[in-house]
């Protein structure tokens, strides 16, 4: 019975032989990814090529380079106490009258991308409790970040509530760990917070 050589020889071949070179063996793409964005962070323009050649000699969609996480927050941020209904300047002398309500704007404490910071979502609600005013607040948004490039404007995300009419007396307004005095009815300058002012 003739006996197949060339089949022999390859099944006998030591497997060193046959291995892959490293540099043929597909990468994770989390390896290629962070080696794609190190060369982009060059900002030269031989790193831009590279970042291009890369991706497309080993073919990455920038899609699989691009991390989503998502941020969530509650009872914080910026805080803006108007009277409702005022429409004037936000640094201006504001007047809480008595059985008057009072607009809670509550603001998240930094600037947000429209391409980059997405799926963003606010609320707030106002609770009286006695003479405390607490004003409970959450949001959250998608944070897109990797290979990716983001749009440097600068968009606020808010929430507006209101507390309903306040008989006259002196409350302490309370949001997470913030407090304030506010009396009714008085009139008073610099209630707002940044990035209101």
């Amino acid at each position: 019975m003739r006996t197949d050589r060339r089949s022999q020889s390859l099944v006998s071949r030591p497997a060193s032989l046959v291995s892959r070179p490293a540099s043929l063996v597909p990468r994770p793409a989390s390896l290629v990814c962070r080696s794609v964005s190190q060369l982009g962070r060059s900002h030269s323009p031989l790193g831009l090529v590279a970042v291009v050649a890369l991706a497309l000699g080993l073919g990455v969609l920038t899609s699989a380079c691009v991390r989503h996480s998502e941020v969530i927050f509650e009872d914080t941020g910026a805080l803006c106490p108007v009277p409702e209904g005022y429409t004037g300047s936000l640094d201006a002398t504001m007047v809480f009258e008595a059985g008057g309500a009072i607009t809670f704007r509550v603001a998240y404490e930094g600037c947000l991308s429209s391409s980059c910071d997405i799926n963003r979502e606010m609320s707030c609600e106002v609770v009286t409790d006695g003479t405390e005013i607490v004003v409970h607040s959450q949001g959250r948004f998608t944070e897109r970040d990797g290979l990716v490039s983001c749009t440097e404007d600068c968009g606020l995300l808010e929430a507006e509530c209101d507390s309903g009419p306040l008989p006259a007396g002196d409350y302490v307004i309370v949001h997470g760990e913030d407090r304030f005095p506010l009396t009714v009815p008085s009139a008073v300058q610099g209630l707002c917070e940044a990035p209101y002012l």
